[in-house]
């Protein structure tokens, strides 16, 4: 039964010692009639909230290692480990000792060197092998640090699975890291970069689209490429490539000659051999292709760089490494295709010379002073990588010299700071010169839903039932919505669409209408809650917190924390029902945590209709959003922490709290979803459902009690 001003009068005067010791922070105040009963509709919010744990913010590093694994890093990084295939004469041989078929492959050099067995190792932990379990050992004990390993030759490993089985993953499982750093120690067959920077982009962009947007924004990514070579074989556009040249063997170019006639161009009649070659070079699907060429190899660096633009990474960097040992002999350097750099003076690539082993002329690289030296094609190779792909060269004259250690891997936890802080009362809306009552917080006013003649309800956010929102079909109803119609749309939101993951205020059917993530609170990133612009019909997809569209001086997102419409000049509104802020930082906490003290005066009350039973007119939820970030990186998506208040104004004498003041703690702010599920919580709690509630109500909400 509805209660008449008396009663309400009555009932406040009745539970107000009641009400002190419940869940309200003011409770109800008496009202003497022996003075002016009147009351006025402000309220004034006082409190502090503080910035999220530091230690709780994670800013991920996911680091990616490409590491050659060809046949030339028998000599130039050795390892005792089992080859899984060689090139000897004609024929492929399989499951070789990697020493003795090393040992074999330098004396088949012209001349043959004297010091085979020394050159050859055995080396029980190449320096590839150790350089990257010391990168693995320096991070393992760090969560926010994963890893990838691939590996390449004439094969694409990654995490030491061959990339047929998956694309493969960051991890920091420690099984997994082993067996992927023990793959490195092989060395056999030739060079595929494409094929390994192809594995890499993959890899890259399915952890990006896997990754929330929130992590992705705050995670860097660092690719580190190692090669001793050139990539081999380099396949020009159309049939007619050369000949190519493997250790001890001249055949026809696989470059122009398809697949499954590979093994009748090596001669191989063992069935499970020719299976096995078949698995060569994953990305050569066609003959007769560009592949391998400084083209594509370019092309696929600033594919991956461009993922972090993309997907909105937080960082994306490709280093590289180039590993050549000067004390080879000549004789090896030429049979293995290695080369060094001559290093001369140069301006241009016109002054350089032609390589001592290969005879391919060497190229001028410029430093960022303008000085230039000549380098020969893989050492000019990996420097250009590392140039596409933002990254830094380093040069390593042995095995046991690799480090990756020396690499940037830092991803400084940037502290948090307040970016945004939004009070709303959800059930008032200015109008031109005055403030009117939303009384169920839908966006469209008590007036306008009156004036619509479309069977919506002031009492209910969602009229006819469908799942959308009264306004969101108010505003669409020239596209087939009607906020009073359950049959418009024709197809309502499913019951498992009708959820808010993020605590935005929209619920998944919503937001794919508007195109905003249902996971990310701020799509935009513009500091402004998506349901908030919303509300205020400015656009949750673009940053327009700090445009002025309607010409009254004012900044959108500055109307916004006002409570003026950022969409109607009303300077009425600016002079006399503004929303006035007063924040002011504390001192540095010794937990580095950033709080401050506030208060927000002048939040209009006004009276409600009833939104439920007996006693719940003039109810006005009161929603206060902290938004917090790096300051300095507007990429970020930031994290928002929300407190709600109650307040109960029955225009002209019942006020509750009757001073007007609420103050928050910091405990009373909670990130948005959490808020959005208490608040459901205690609509089912028993000890909230008395009048007055039970002292241990579970309501979140500060200020007047549940109706």
């Amino acid at each position: 039964m509805n209660r008449d001003l008396g009663q309400l009068r009555f009932w406040g005067i009745a539970l107000i010692l009641a009400l002190l010791v419940s869940c309200s922070e003011a409770g109800v105040q008496p009202i003497d009639d022996s003075v002016d009963s009147t009351v006025d509709d402000l309220l004034q919010i006082d409190g502090q909230v503080c910035t999220s744990d530091p230690e709780e913010v994670v800013f991920p590093v996911k680091i990616m290692v490409i590491v050659d694994g060809s046949g030339s890093m028998q000599f130039t990084d050795p390892s005792d480990a089992n080859t899984t295939t060689v090139m000897s004469g004609t024929t492929p041989q399989f499951d070789q000792n990697a020493v003795n078929q090393c040992v074999a492959t330098c004396q088949s050099a012209k001349p043959a060197p004297t010091n085979c067995a020394q050159l050859c190792g055995p080396k029980l932990n190449p320096g590839r092998v150790a350089a990257v379990q010391a990168l693995v050992d320096r991070f393992k004990n760090n969560p926010a640090v994963s890893f990838a390993v691939i590996r390449f030759n004439g094969r694409v490993t990654v995490n030491g699975s061959a990339t047929t089985q998956g694309v493969g993953e960051f991890t920091n499982d420690e099984a997994t890291l082993n067996k992927a750093v023990q793959s490195l120690s092989q060395a056999d067959i030739t060079t595929d970069y494409q094929g390994a920077l192809t594995a890499a982009y993959q890899l890259l962009e399915k952890d990006m689209v896997d990754t929330s947007p929130v992590d992705r924004a705050r995670t860097k990514y660092v690719v580190i490429f190692l090669s001793d070579g050139a990539p081999n074989p380099v396949c020009k556009e159309g049939c007619g490539n050369d000949t190519q040249q493997l250790p001890g063997i001249v055949v026809d170019s696989w470059c122009d000659v398809p697949r499954d006639e590979w093994c009748d161009n090596f001669f191989i009649e063992d069935s499970t051999h020719c299976k096995d070659m078949t698995s060569w070079y994953p990305h050569m699907t066609e003959p007769c292709r560009a592949y391998n060429t400084e083209i594509q190899l370019k092309q696929r660096v600033l594919e991956i760089i461009a993922l972090g633009d993309q997907y909105g990474a937080g960082e994306i960097r490709m280093h590289t490494a180039f590993l050549f040992v000067p004390s080879l002999p000549i004789a090896v350097q030429q049979l293995m295709a290695v080369e060094g750099s001559s290093n001369q003076a140069c301006t241009a690539d016109a002054d350089c010379p032609a390589g001592a082993v290969t005879g391919d002329p060497e190229r001028c690289w410029l430093d960022p002073n303008g000085q230039g030296l000549c380098k020969g094609k893989s050492e000019h190779l990996l420097r250009s990588m590392a140039d596409w792909g933002s990254g830094v060269f380093r040069n390593f004259s042995s095995g046991q010299q690799i480090d990756f250690l020396s690499f940037n891997y830092s991803s400084v936890a940037r502290p948090f700071g307040m970016t945004n802080f939004i009070v709303s009362n959800l059930n008032t809306q200015p109008v031109f010169n005055k403030i009117v009552a939303d009384s169920d917080g839908d966006g469209v006013n008590d007036n306008d839903e009156f004036a619509a003649n479309l069977n919506m309800k002031a009492t209910s956010a969602d009229s006819d039932g469908d799942g959308y929102n009264d306004k969101m079909e108010y505003d669409r109803r020239a596209s087939g919505f009607d906020p009073g119609d359950p049959l418009k749309p024709e197809t309502a939101c499913p019951a498992k669409a009708r959820k808010d993951d993020d605590g935005d205020g929209l619920n998944d059917c919503e937001e794919k209408m508007l195109g905003t993530d249902p996971k990310i609170v701020d799509t935009d990133r513009d500091r402004i809650p998506d349901g908030i612009e919303f509300l205020w019909d400015t656009d949750p997809l673009s940053v327009d917190d700090k445009v002025d569209v309607d010409f009254d001086g004012k900044l959108s997102g500055e109307e916004i924390r006002m409570h003026a419409n950022p969409k109607v000049a009303d300077p009425k509104i600016h002079a006399d029902f503004r929303y006035i802020y007063d924040v002011r930082e504390q001192p540095e906490r010794p937990d580095k945590r950033k709080c401050y003290d506030f208060t927000v005066r002048r939040i209009r009350l006004v009276t409600t209709e009833l939104q439920g039973g007996s006693g719940s007119r003039g109810y006005n939820n009161i929603l206060l959003v902290f938004g917090e970030g790096p300051a300095d990186d507007p990429r970020d998506f930031g994290k928002y922490q929300a407190a709600c208040v109650r307040a109960q104004y029955v225009e002209p004498d019942f006020k509750d709290p009757l001073n007007g003041r609420v103050t928050l703690k910091m405990e009373d702010f909670m990130p948005l979803n959490q808020l959005l599920k208490a608040q459901a919580d205690a609509q089912n709690d028993p000890a909230c459902m008395k009048s007055p509630p039970d002292e241990d109500c579970s309501d979140p909400c500060k200020g007047a009690p549940m109706p």
